[in-house]
């Protein structure tokens, strides 16, 4: 709701010489005179064409002065004298018959039931009336109106003098009284007490400290999530960090330690325990072991991973294992193998004698059939197998093709075929695509970052939990590593040109020209003096692109100087 503000003072009465009427207390059947009753009756919006009445110009002049004659009476500050036709209630102002200012202190009048009119100038009618000059003193307040000291307070008395309340004090710093405060003595005594055994600026507790939640018991789960904790705050009052404890719905209790920066980003290291006896360690980002190994993880093309490496800022090579697919990729490389129940590698994929393991079986292997009448497809991977074979006769060769065989397969002889040799060629395996550093674009204005992922753009949004570990990880390089980061500035529209905001302005002038069009038409139903003031109006509108400074900074410029419409 706006402030009021105080409004330009009125010269004199509002139409004090114009020709006016008596407004009746109803309207006349028929007539489109203003009443008390029921001001404008309906036949005045009816058009006159279908039997419609205009109203008078001497009926619109007696309503607003008599308007105005109640409004310079107020604006005066005058007062209203006391009516016996009037309903009062309480508050209100009145200036009585014996010319003295009253104040209602309860509802009197004629249609107040079981009151009636109480004249203000009769002392009989003191219980509804008060005189301003008393009202102001007090000394209208019976001695039966007291001031009564409550808990903890002493003196009181009657209103018709001045009372002094006073708080009981104690300088004690041990009584039990619950109904005495304790005095400034007794709160310096007791926090000198606490600053010699633990000072503000810290100290040494010498025994346990416990946090006790008087809502929870350990081997029940909660109706809502329990959860106490100590926190570090700047001066500000903002959480940097701490140490809680969580007991939730569903009885998993967890204890954790987390720190916090000025964005809000957090990194927690948790330990959890059921009830079931499930306990493991949690941690929200990557663990940095002896402050040179890392262990991450990541997630590309719906697989988990789990890296190894040096570092944020000596990373080094990084080996990369898959839960999901079993496979192990070494600085991007597929390494493959298998071990027997002697603990070596097999054929395909084997140990040499330096204790080395082979990376990826070769690709394209010929397997001749030295066992019997059959061939063994390495292991390591899938195989397309092309088998060399002889009939029963051994005389006519034969080749066949076995595709997508997995490694360790034996493709035995056909009743009429015996196999010779086999030429496996390894289907290649899908390559886990990785996210791409290299080029990453950092959008300041919303601090999110572009990189690409599987050979595409990819958009990072920061504090988005389904993208809190991927902007760790493209965090944590770009500061590493800031020649890889293109700072990306945001979108500034261009300055509109002089002509442009002139065209702008035009063609809000000409929208306000057309609002006004109906005013000047011919039949329009509207006096001399008020069409004069439309025409200046418009007048005004088309001078417009003339006036000095134009076309400002557009039509919403406050420096454009818009003319007021009448």
């Amino acid at each position: 709701m706006p402030i009021p503000s105080t409004p330009s003072i009125m010269p004199n009465v509002l139409g004090y010489a114009a020709d006016t009427v008596q407004i009746p207390e109803t309207t006349p059947t028929g007539q489109g005179i203003p009443s008390f009753r029921d001001l404008f009756p309906f036949i005045t919006q009816v058009d006159p064409d279908a039997g419609g009445v205009m109203v008078e110009r001497a009926w619109m002049n007696a309503l607003f002065n008599l308007l105005g004659q109640h409004a310079f009476f107020q604006q005066s500050g005058c007062v209203y004298p006391w009516q016996a036709t009037l309903n009062y209630i309480a508050g209100s102002h009145v200036k009585g018959s014996d010319d003295v200012e009253y104040i209602a202190l309860q509802p009197s009048g004629p249609d107040v039931s079981g009151t009636g009119a109480k004249d203000p100038a009769q002392q009989a009618n003191r219980a509804y009336w008060v005189s301003l000059a008393s009202f102001v003193s007090g000394d209208f307040v019976p001695d039966s109106r007291r001031v009564i000291a409550g808990t903890g307070l002493t003196g009181g008395g009657p209103l018709s003098a001045d009372v002094t309340l006073a708080a009981k004090l104690t300088d004690s710093v041990s009584s039990t009284d619950s109904t005495t405060a304790a005095s400034a003595t007794a709160v310096k005594t007791a926090y000198d007490a606490a600053q010699s055994k633990l000072p503000l600026s810290g100290g040494t507790v010498t025994g346990n400290l416990s946090i006790k939640n008087m809502l929870d018991t350990i081997g029940t789960a909660p109706a809502t999530e329990q959860e106490l904790g100590l926190y570090n705050l700047d001066k500000n009052g903002n959480v940097m960090g701490g140490h809680d404890f969580v007991h939730s719905t569903g009885n998993l209790k967890v204890s954790q330690m987390y720190a916090r920066n000025s964005n809000g980003l957090i990194s927690s290291l948790g330990v959890y325990v059921s009830e079931d006896g499930m306990r493991y360690t949690l941690s929200s980002h990557d663990l940095v072991l002896t402050s040179d190994v890392r262990i991450s993880r990541l997630f590309a093309d719906n697989v988990r991973l789990i890296v190894f490496s040096g570092n944020i800022s000596n990373a080094g090579y990084a080996m990369r294992y898959s839960p999901d697919t079993g496979e192990l990729y070494l600085d991007g490389r597929a390494v493959h193998g298998k071990a027997d129940t002697a603990g070596n590698a097999d054929t395909a994929t084997y140990a040499n004698s330096a204790g080395s393991a082979l990376i990826a079986a070769p690709a394209v292997q010929w397997v001749v059939n030295l066992s019997g009448p059959q061939i063994t497809v390495p292991l390591g991977g899938t195989y397309n197998v092309v088998c060399i074979c002889f009939n029963d006769s051994g005389g006519k060769g034969a080749v066949k093709h076995y595709p997508n065989i997995a490694g360790g397969t034996v493709i035995p002889n056909a009743p009429t075929d015996y196999m010779v040799a086999g030429l496996c060629a390894r289907v290649a395996q899908k390559e886990v695509k990785m996210i791409d550093f290299s080029q990453i674009i950092h959008r300041t204005f919303d601090d999110s970052y572009v990189i690409m992922k599987n050979g595409k753009p990819y958009h990072v949004y920061p504090y988005a939990a389904e993208f809190a570990e991927e902007w760790d990880a493209v965090f944590a390089y770009a500061e590493a590593h800031p020649e890889c980061v293109t700072e990306e500035q945001p979108y500034t529209p261009p300055v509109p040109t002089t002509e442009e905001l002139a065209v702008r302005v035009r063609a809000e002038r000409n929208k306000r020209l057309a609002l006004t069009d109906h005013f000047v038409m011919p039949d329009y139903p509207i006096s001399q003096d008020k069409l004069e003031e439309i025409k200046v109006y418009r007048q005004a509108l088309r001078d417009l692109p003339e006036q000095l400074g134009f076309p400002w900074g557009g039509p919403d410029d406050p420096a454009c100087p818009w003319p007021v419409e009448p």
